[in-house]
């Protein structure tokens, strides 16, 4: 399990950093849950469910980020 949360945390860390599109994200998130399913333990449902959304939450905020940031510079792009 803490092998899945230090992967995910990359992964997202990768999103923020500009070094892996919303995409690549989504896609190595989905491989590491994958990966942490076929060696979890019945007792770990619970907090690997945890980590699912809060990964999602963190994705998601990201993506408002950028739709923001994306507006505001076509609107200065369109004034100018």
């Amino acid at each position: 399990m803490q092998i899945y949360k230090s992967e995910t945390r990359e992964i997202v860390c990768q999103l923020r950093e500009y070094r892996i599109s919303r995409t690549e994200c989504i896609a190595a998130l989905d491989s590491a849950l994958v990966s942490v399913v076929q060696r979890m333990k019945p007792g770990e449902l619970s907090a690997v469910r945890f980590e699912i959304l809060r990964n999602y939450e963190l994705v998601s905020q990201y993506a408002r980020k950028s739709e923001l940031i994306g507006s505001a510079t076509q609107d200065y792009i369109t004034v100018q």
